[in-house]
């Protein structure tokens, strides 16, 4: 079996290094957190955003049909009246 011994230097630099893989997978967990933290705040801004697009959408197709019925009834009092005219006007004459 081939055991490699370490100096005290190498030790020691070894253990530096630990210590800075360590330290850096820390900074990354927290920068992952945060960015964790930001997707899910983008996410329910998005979400709120559809749900008022899809609100507004609603509501101007109410607004749409509620102008289409009162266009049509002032289309239909206007043929009542056009055909009560012509009618007025053929007895008369």
């Amino acid at each position: 079996m081939n055991h490699t011994v370490l100096d005290a230097y190498q030790a020691e630099l070894f253990y530096g290094y630990v210590n800075h893989l360590r330290a850096q997978r820390s900074q990354l967990q927290i920068a992952l957190s945060q960015q964790t933290q930001r997707v899910q705040q983008a996410r329910e801004i998005l979400k709120q955003a559809v749900i008022k697009k899809k609100s507004l959408e609603i509501l101007k197709d109410k607004a749409y049909a509620q102008f289409r019925t009162k266009l049509e009834k002032a289309e239909e009092a206007f043929l009542e009246e056009l055909a009560l005219n012509r009618l007025i006007h053929q007895s008369k004459g």
